[in-house]
């Protein structure tokens, strides 16, 4: 097990370990829901929807000046028990390590797809990687960001340019990272 990710060598697929359960006692504190949510690790970020929801859950918690004792009660305390539920169900997925196609596929020819979008409350970018040769085709996530908004807000257009320059950061870097030859890269 490394940074919280166990892998099934058998299979050759990463998973990630269960998020414990802080709702057990039925008390949950401000600091718990913090240190659940960072306890999912994922440095190639296929996990950002449910993470990128407690972020957000834990944002509104700071603008209403909670502090890291209190108790989280009330429609709060309902959010964090669904959000919870949606951070330990990230153990049932599994990710494969080979992200080729099948062996002994010749021409082969790769493209990067970067999608970028944004809302007002948090921007990201997901990049897939399609491979194609002959009639074998396969497209698939291999690389995701996002981030919060700015609590002081930001219109729409900036937080848009936001997710692009994320997406040109990443894409870059997926590059460089992969010893493919990429043949098209698209944004």
């Amino acid at each position: 097990m490394c940074f919280g990710h166990l892998w099934n060598t058998d299979i050759d697929v990463i998973y990630v370990k269960s998020a414990k359960n802080t709702m057990c006692s039925g008390i949950s504190k401000k600091r718990k829901t913090l240190s659940e949510l960072a306890e999912v690790f994922g440095p190639m970020g296929f996990f950002s929807p449910v993470i990128v929801s407690g972020k957000i859950f834990l944002q509104d918690l700071w603008e209403r000046n909670l502090k890291c004792d209190d108790e989280i009660c009330g429609y709060d305390k309902l959010k964090w028990i669904s959000i919870s539920a949606e951070l330990r169900k990230i153990s049932e997925v599994s990710i494969p390590r080979f992200i080729g196609l099948e062996a002994n596929q010749n021409n082969v020819t790769y493209k990067l797809l970067c999608f970028c979008d944004a809302s007002k409350r948090a921007y990201s970018t997901a990049i897939n990687l399609h491979q194609s040769s002959g009639n074998a085709t396969k497209c698939e996530l291999i690389f995701s960001k996002s981030r919060l908004a700015p609590i002081k807000g930001m219109t729409i257009p900036k937080l848009e340019l936001m997710a692009v320059l994320i997406g040109v950061r990443s894409q870059k870097f997926v590059k460089t990272e992969l010893t493919l030859v990429i043949d098209k890269t698209f944004l």
